[in-house]
């Protein structure tokens, strides 16, 4: 009977440990962009969004694997989190129109 607890315990212990295991990064779902397409590296800060309208700034973000949101939309400003990560664009957007990009 502990030898069958013993061996219950022991496979808990390890479906627990392999849940906690490092992932594999995201990367972009294709490497093939248009050419307008904005492309983003480490050191850019996403000034290649500059104009773009809203919706095409947020799923052009999503198809390079990037997560974005929108800090202020014209006067109304989000509240948002100060946690820096850098995969994350935001965006500050006047008249329908990415204004602003910084990353964090």
């Amino acid at each position: 009977m502990r030898l069958r607890v013993f061996i219950v315990l022991l496979s808990l212990s390890l479906i627990l440990l392999s849940a906690c295991s490092p992932q594999p990064p995201v990367t972009p779902a294709s490497a093939h962009h248009s050419d307008t397409m904005p492309s983003l590296s480490e050191n850019d800060d996403g000034q290649a969004f500059l104009g773009l309208p809203k919706s095409t700034a947020l799923s052009q973000a999503r198809h390079l694997g990037l997560e974005a949101r929108i800090i202020q939309e014209d006067e109304i400003h989000f509240p948002v989190t100060k946690d820096y990560r850098p995969r994350r664009l935001n965006f500050v957007i006047l008249r329908g129109k990415v204004q602003q990009v910084s990353r964090g």
